[in-house]
């Protein structure tokens, strides 16, 4: 499984990455191999620990998590984009390309080419499935049978206390950031998808970080991956050998 580290170029990232779907689409699949690869989307509040949450459940399922930088960086390389969507056979090709039809007229609501380039960005991520995304609208790109949309809560008392502890800044800097980041993230998904990122009918589960702990968060979103596709955790769990693994992303 392969980690969001600062200190690993992002280009070195998405390209271990995409050698390593392509290891896993000349394995050959076994009978009980899901049709669809679910993916988990992460909408969450600043400061209440929805990345950290994101990197547990990566940890637990052998998973890649594409956050704000890895999402942008692949939306901005027309090259890498290709290379993804070229990843997939003739027949997932043509599926990708009518989807992505569908899904771009459905959401015309911007005719920034970057949003275009988001869409197919994070809709071939959804189509390699097995993926963490962190935000970036992705829970409003994917289609309910494509992912498991999540949004991540917590009391704004809490929320100041781990960016104080995360910033080591005091709590009236902490607030002032998670307004302005809120801020930030609030215009993002009101321009391009005119909605509310708090809107709970937008998501399957709601995890309020102020009523459970990490440990119980991660627990009820494998449960609700399992139950909402009819997948065993077993079967979810990323299988490639690590000999397999090891040799892709070299």
């Amino acid at each position: 499984m392969l980690k969001v580290s600062k200190d690993i170029p992002l280009e070195n990232l998405v390209s271990r990455q995409m050698k390593f779907w392509e290891s896993v689409g000349k394995t050959k699949e076994k009978s009980d191999t899901p049709q669809v690869w679910p993916c988990i989307t992460i909408s969450r509040e600043i400061g209440s620990q929805g990345a950290k949450l994101a990197m547990l459940l990566a940890e637990r399922l052998g998973w890649q998590v594409f956050d704000k930088e890895i999402v942008d960086y692949i939306a901005n390389h027309a090259k890498v984009r290709k290379n993804i969507v070229e990843l997939f056979d003739g027949k997932a090709r043509n599926e990708f390309n009518s989807w992505l039809v569908t899904i771009l007229d459905s959401h015309s609501l911007s005719s920034d080419r970057f949003f275009k380039h988001l869409v197919t960005t994070i809709m071939s991520i959804g189509q390699h499935g097995r993926a963490i995304i962190l935000g970036r609208g992705a829970n409003f790109i994917l289609p309910d049978n494509k992912a498991l949309k999540l949004r991540v809560v917590a009391p704004l008392h809490q929320r100041i206390d781990f960016i104080q502890s995360e910033m080591g800044i005091d709590a009236a800097h902490a607030e002032s950031v998670i307004k302005k980041m809120q801020n930030e993230r609030n215009a993002f998904v009101k321009r391009y998808f005119r909605a509310k990122p708090d809107a709970t009918h937008h998501y399957d589960l709601i995890l309020n970080m102020g009523k459970m702990d990490l440990t119980t968060a991660q627990a009820a979103v494998v449960g609700a991956v399992t139950a909402k596709f009819g997948i065993k955790e077993s079967i979810l769990r990323n299988k490639v050998a690590k000999s397999e693994l090891v040799q892709a992303v070299m």
